[in-house]
């Protein structure tokens, strides 16, 4: 696969990637059950323990440590593609990644003898519905990868193993720490649409100086090289420093999207997790790589502008 296309997921991923993989002892569906998973997921709870994940990773964020990464509510947060060109090579995703690439993954196919073990007690009929369900949710996760992305996957270990991941909840000390990070966003609840309507509000002003490049390249780093790059060259998300927009590219429209994100793209609505200011700086930073032209760009996406 093509690095252009992994190098931009750096941060995020292995951030939130690098400490899952302790929690089950046990791949029957009692485990399962508890986390509510379906039929493909249950079979990458039995890959991520027989890959020896729990050495670091960690589905309690209170037990997260320096080298123990908590993947604690993982589910939902990420796209199909992310996590599939993260599982191939981390270091192309993020040079300082010390989490192996899982490439065999790719090339071992989904077992229905392994799955029947994973299911005991099935009768052959309840066995061959659940295993016709675990191909149909394979067969939707990869059409997800396989539109998104420039590689065809198969029916792998590897879509076992995200749908696992996509699936992961959050437990109660997770839940508690994110009402409390979200606390201020209580006390002030953002009017997004009348701060992008009024080109004269703090959020406007914020991203038409230059002077707030260098804050707005500190959140980009924090939150948007994952997908962007470390220099906005694109790879799960679009290159950011061509003329190209998927979604309009000028200030206003950038904002919108910032504000609002692409969730059915696995862009978050940051509006929920930024300020009116962190976002102006955001976009200001954005506005100043225009035209860099980075190594190893993703190739145009969208209308030119």
């Amino acid at each position: 696969m093509k690095k252009s296309l992994v190098s931009t997921f750096a941060a995020l991923l292995f951030l939130t990637f690098h400490h899952h993989c302790s929690l089950f002892k046990n791949t029957r569906p009692s485990t399962a059950k508890a986390f509510n998973l379906n039929e493909l997921a249950t079979y990458g709870q039995y890959v991520y323990q027989k890959e020896k994940c729990a050495i670091c990773h960690t589905f309690q964020v209170e037990k997260a440590r320096h080298k123990i990464v908590s993947l604690d509510g993982l589910g939902g947060k990420y796209s199909g593609l992310w996590y599939y060109y993260m599982l191939a090579d981390p270091q192309v995703v993020n040079p300082e990644a010390t989490m192996p690439g899982y490439p065999h993954l790719f090339n071992t196919a989904l077992d229905k003898r392994q799955f029947q073990k994973l299911t005991l007690g099935q009768t052959p009929e309840q066995l061959e519905f659940s295993w016709n369900q675990l191909i149909a949710q394979a067969d939707t996760l990869k059409t997800e990868i396989n539109d998104q992305g420039e590689q065809q996957v198969s029916h792998s270990e590897v879509l076992a193993l995200i749908a696992f991941l996509q699936q992961l909840p959050a437990s109660a000390g997770k839940i508690k720490k994110d009402s409390l990070e979200m606390a201020r966003f209580k006390k002030e609840v953002y009017d997004w649409e009348s701060l992008l309507a009024d080109q004269t509000s703090l959020l406007h002003r914020t991203a038409a100086n230059p002077e707030n490049m260098a804050a707005g390249k500190v959140i980009f780093n924090n939150y948007c090289i994952l997908c962007h790059g470390h220099q906005g060259q694109g790879g799960i998300g679009p290159n950011l420093t061509d003329p190209y927009w998927l979604h309009g590219g000028k200030p206003a429209s950038v904002l919108h999207t910032v504000v609002y994100g692409v969730p059915e793209k696995g862009m978050p609505v940051w509006g929920n997790m930024l300020t009116p200011k962190e976002i102006g700086e955001i976009v200001a930073y954005i506005q100043s790589i225009q035209g860099s032209n980075p190594p190893d760009a993703k190739a145009p996406q969208g209308a030119k502008e």
